[in-house]
């Protein structure tokens, strides 16, 4: 596994190992969920060249994209993206396969060949044996979620959907989530200085328009001021810390204090958000929690953790 690992499109020439890769791991897959007669089937190999000769040749798939993993010079991985086959969908791609041999999992390779065919700004879909927590495992971590839709495909196997949701904001950046939870793939900015975690949290879940909470979040990340924040934990745990915390005989003023204070995080709801910030070590490394509504009026300060 010391051998570096090469992802690039697929090529015509390809197709034959292509083919074989898949079947290999159909095998080392589908063993016990897919009817032998189909897996040991040794016109398999012959259709699934068959199959990726249309696939990189085909007018029809010109908007797929095809990629594979490479080392030593034989393909251990391949994947397929395309367009979703129902035009009302709410992503815009969907990951039609990602196989590796069983041998090259946790190598990379997987991760590299679904970031080579799905777009990292794009939402996507996908479907996933059932059961098979080895990969979806996988998917979860790559931000999909499970939808609740189910089917069985042509060969008998359950599957279900996952969902990668993202969501692009011209003064937010990219977002993606869950049905409950939006995060930001980059951290944002609070009034030009100090860079924090953003998440969205829907309180009634997600639906495919959150316009709205994403331009309530810009409008508080704009008008959010780390320095008053500082002063208002300032405000409230100042005096706990002179009184309790320190672990010599200065106390510290406004000034030192707020200088130690980090905001770190910032979660928005409809209704209200929260700013975690970092304590500097002055309690022991809690985390300090603010609670604001939303004409960011302080509601409450907290230690945590």
């Amino acid at each position: 596994m010391s051998s570096p690992l090469t992802v690039r499109p697929a090529r015509v020439e390809d197709v034959a190992q292509m083919a074989r890769v898949i079947v290999r791991c159909w095998r080392e897959t589908y063993r016990g969920l897919m009817l032998d007669t189909v897996l040991d089937d040794p016109g398999l190999v012959p259709a699934r060249e068959r199959f990726w000769t249309a696939a990189l040749t085909d007018e029809r798939y010109r908007a797929n994209r095809v990629a594979v993993a490479e080392r030593d010079g034989s393909l251990i991985g391949v994947a397929m993206s395309g367009p979703p086959l129902d035009p009302a969908a709410a992503w815009t791609r969907q990951l039609y396969v990602l196989y590796v041999h069983a041998e090259d999992h946790g190598t990379g390779a997987g991760t590299a060949l679904l970031e080579a065919v799905l777009d990292p700004g794009g939402s996507a879909a996908l479907w996933v044996a059932d059961p098979n927590p080895r990969a979806q495992a996988f998917y979860r971590r790559h931000g999909f979620v499970a939808d609740g839709t189910a089917q069985d495909d042509e060969d008998g196997v359950r599957e279900v959907r996952m969902v990668r949701r993202r969501h692009r904001h011209s003064d937010l950046g990219v977002f993606e989530g869950s049905a409950f939870e939006w995060r930001a793939m980059t951290p944002s900015r609070l009034g030009g200085t100090d860079e924090v975690a953003l998440c969205l949290t829907p309180i009634g879940g997600v639906d495919d328009d959150q316009g709205p909470l994403f331009d309530t979040a810009a409008d508080v990340v704009r008008r959010l001021d780390p320095h008053a924040l500082r002063r208002a934990v300032a405000e409230a745990c100042l005096e706990l810390y002179n009184d309790t915390w320190r672990q010599d005989d200065v106390e510290l003023d406004e000034a030192a204090f707020t200088a130690r204070i980090t905001p770190t995080a910032v979660d928005i709801t409809e209704e209200d958000l929260t700013v975690h910030l970092d304590d500097g070590g002055l309690f022991g490394q809690h985390s300090i929690v603010v609670s604001l509504d939303l004409d960011l009026t302080v509601t409450d300060v907290k230690l945590a953790g």
